[in-house]
């Protein structure tokens, strides 16, 4: 008989309990939710497939001035950015805008900027 479960979720391991876990689980996490960019941790959910969220708890308004750029607000720019490396941005529902637009694309020197501020810390 099989079990309930059919998809898990892990919170913030280190890169070693993420492999141990999956080394055992008969169930590979599907979602994985991180405080930052740890690109250690990045690459072993892509290669297992797993989605990655990161809450969005930084002071965005920071970034504004790299938002006027692409005439958006900053959380559109987080949305776009988060969009461009493949990561689910975690966002209090009272901060979400309507009509985010984010069809535009970041280049490489903001990129570089904003990943200052989600990297690990």
């Amino acid at each position: 008989m099989h079990g309930w479960i059919k998809t898990l979720g892990v919170e913030s391991p280190s890169k070693e309990a993420l492999i141990s876990l999956l080394k055992v689980a008969k169930i590979v996490p599907g979602v994985i939710q991180l405080a930052d960019e740890n690109p250690a941790l990045l690459e072993v959910a892509r290669k297992y497939k797993i989605q990655v969220e990161i809450p969005v708890t930084e002071d965005i308004e920071a970034l504004d001035e790299i938002a006027g750029h692409y005439g958006s607000s900053p959380l559109e720019l987080v949305m776009r950015y988060f969009s461009q490396r493949k990561i689910v941005p975690l966002i209090i529902a009272e901060d979400m805008l309507e009509n985010l637009q984010t069809d535009f694309l970041v280049n490489q020197t903001d990129l570089a900027t904003i990943d200052q501020l989600f990297a690990q810390k």
